[in-house]
C-alpha cells in the first residue's frame, strides 16, 4: 500500500437533468457523471437536478441524486447549502444555464468551476463515445 493516497474530493453537479431526463444533456451527463464518480480522486458526487424527478435506476457508488428543485430561487438556496454542509471542493456545471449560479457558489465556497462545453455533432451518433470539446 501506497504512503500517498488519492485526494478524496467532494463534486457538486448542478444540472438541469440527467438520471431521470431522457434527451441528450440528460445522456451526457449521466455519462460524464457515472465516470467521474469512478474516479479514483473522486469521493463523492451530489448531482443537483433542477427540471426532471429522480430516477429509479441505480446510481453508481459514490453517486448521489438529490430531490429536483424547480423553483429557480429554492434551487439555488439548495445548491449554496449542499456545497457548504457536504464541504464541496469542486463545482460542475451540466448545463450553460447553471453557469452564473455554479460560479457564484463555486467563488463562496473557494472551489473550481468546472462547465461542460459540449459541441452538437448534429445527428452523428457514436455509441459509448462522449465528445467534450
Amino acid at each position: 500500500m501506497s504512503i500517498l493516497q488519492p485526494a478524496q474530493f467532494r463534486a457538486l453537479a448542478l444540472v438541469t437533468d440527467s438520471f431521470a431526463g431522457d434527451g441528450g444533456i440528460a445522456e451526457y451527463n449521466r455519462q460524464f457523471l457515472c465516470a467521474l464518480a469512478a474516479c479514483d480522486w473522486i469521493g463523492e458526487v451530489s448531482v443537483l437536478p433542477r427540471l426532471r424527478a429522480t430516477s429509479s435506476r441505480e446510481l453508481p457508488p459514490g453517486l448521489t441524486e438529490l430531490g429536483p428543485v424547480t423553483n429557480k430561487l429554492a434551487y439555488s438556496f439548495v445548491a449554496l447549502r449542499t456545497a457548504i454542509t457536504r464541504r464541496i471542493d469542486i463545482v460542475f456545471c451540466g448545463h450553460i444555464f447553471m453557469v452564473p449560479l455554479g460560479a457564484a457558489i463555486a467563488r463562496l465556497i473557494r472551489a473550481p468551476l468546472w462547465v461542460k462545453r459540449m459541441v452538437s455533432t448534429l445527428g452523428k451518433n457514436y455509441p459509448g463515445c462522449i465528445e467534450d470539446q
